[in-house]
């Protein structure tokens, strides 16, 4: 009986281990609706904020990236999850014209990355 309590209690640790879809190892970060920041030793996982936009409306991004190593990339997605921006490095702005009524998402992914981040979006009206 003991040894079916074991195999429970090491296939639930499994199960919670493998479900974590995030390791953030020295992160000090803030994400605020229209502001996402972080500076971390190691990221690997995802962030996320959002918006609501109509149709002809602007967005302005503005972004500083500065990865020393690992993947990493942020990303806009609109409502039917379809990319309307992506970049992986560097820093600047840009001005996305909404196509469709409804709620995007600003995304960070980070791959055993480690360094920094800062972005920064407003809906115009």
């Amino acid at each position: 009986m003991k040894s079916k309590g074991l195999i429970f209690i090491f296939i639930t640790i499994i199960v919670l281990l493998v479900g974590c879809s995030s390791v953030k190892i020295g992160w000090v970060g803030t994400n605020v609706p229209g502001h996402i920041k972080a500076k971390f030793k190691s990221f690997t996982g995802e962030e996320s904020g959002g918006f609501i936009a109509k149709k002809g409306q602007k967005v302005v991004l503005e972004y500083e990236i500065n990865i020393s190593e690992g993947g990493f990339s942020i990303s806009v997605q609109g409502p039917d999850d379809n990319k309307v921006f992506s970049e992986s490095k560097g820093k600047g702005k840009e001005e996305i014209t909404i196509e469709k009524d409804g709620m995007y998402k600003v995304i960070v992914k980070g791959n055993k990355a480690e360094g920094n981040f800062d972005i920064k979006w407003e809906v115009k009206k």
